[in-house]
């Protein structure tokens, strides 16, 4: 067979000047409603998607035929207790949206918080209630290879009572200075623990001179494989002590910017360790007593001593 012979050249201009000219249009992709799809649309933070994971069985008991679908920029943490998380990104490249569709956060999350000081709810307790369920601990799926890459890890071949320390926030405001954690270890060293720092990508760097060992940037399943292997956690308001207190583990929460117990009270075996001052829960307003000197460091979150907080954390791992 003879192949076609090629196209006369003035037929070849004219098509190679359509293509230069013209401009490719892209359609946009139709925003489609799916059948017995709910969208939870929550917040970057760990804490924020532990949350929203003690929502997820209640919605499937409310909604048994429904597909109920995570959308956060931190999917792989929220895949910890759910299993169908996307980034924002995906789900807005894929232009569809549930029948039903809830947002975490409609305003800033701080007035959601002086909205159940307000009306005397937990934070899970606010969230549940605008969601129409009731808050229950689901289990976190942890590989079995890497959690017993955790016990290799750690080493506890003197069988003391391993404390996590989760020493970092996302706002210096909630951070408890360095020098307090290094004075706490110390003491946890004295008392015979042995306390492991457990903290996100890039503070390696900052703890480089804690009194103990330290793993960092570690991804979901291994940060929470670690948490599960202590006796006990301390952190400050964090995703850490959010983690450690979704796995059922007594944790200890530093806090004074934000109301504490009632942000962890929910979990059971947290206990809050907070500041007592005037400007305590000050949720960073200024009718609060918060002030623009404090955006560099909380004043009264530094005045709890180590000592009261090794002394908490003794008295819950004696009795345990």
């Amino acid at each position: 067979m003879q192949p076609d012979p090629p196209p006369p050249e003035r037929i070849a201009k004219l098509a190679e000047k359509i293509q230069k000219d013209s401009k490719e249009v892209a359609t946009p992709v139709p925003q489609m409603r799916i059948p017995n799809l709910m969208d939870l649309e929550i917040g970057r933070g760990i804490g924020d998607i532990m949350v929203m994971l003690t929502m997820i069985p209640g919605l499937k008991a409310m909604l048994p035929d429904w597909t109920i679908r995570i959308i956060t920029e931190r999917p792989e943490w929220a895949l910890l207790g759910h299993d169908y998380a996307i980034s924002l990104k995906e789900a807005e490249a894929l232009g569809t949206r549930g029948e039903k569709h809830f947002k975490q956060f409609e305003k800033d999350w701080t007035d959601y918080d002086l909205d159940a000081i307000g009306e005397k709810l937990l934070r899970h307790e606010l969230f549940a209630r605008r969601l129409g369920v009731t808050p229950v601990r689901p289990k976190l799926n942890i590989q079995p290879d890497i959690m017993y890459w955790a016990k290799q890890i750690i080493d506890n071949t003197q069988n003391r009572k391993v404390v996590g320390v989760a020493p970092y926030a996302t706002s210096e405001q909630r951070t408890w200075p360095d020098e307090n954690w290094v004075l706490l270890l110390e003491r946890l060293l004295a008392g015979g623990y042995k306390p492991i720092m457990i903290g996100g990508p890039g503070e390696g760097e900052r703890s480089r001179f804690y009194p103990c060992v330290r793993f960092w940037g570690m991804g979901p399943q291994r940060t929470a494989a670690m948490l599960a292997q202590c006796n006990i956690v301390v952190g400050n308001d964090s995703g850490m002590a959010h983690v450690a207190s979704m796995l059922d583990i007594p944790t200890i929460v530093i806090g004074a910017p934000t109301d504490t117990p009632r942000i962890f009270g929910w979990y059971g075996k947290t206990v809050c360790v907070q500041a007592r001052s005037e400007c305590s829960m000050c949720y960073w307003r200024r009718g609060r007593r918060f002030r623009q000197e404090c955006n560099y460091r909380c004043r009264v979150i530094g005045a709890i001593e180590p000592a009261e907080v090794y002394k908490t954390l003794s008295g819950i791992l004696d009795v345990g």
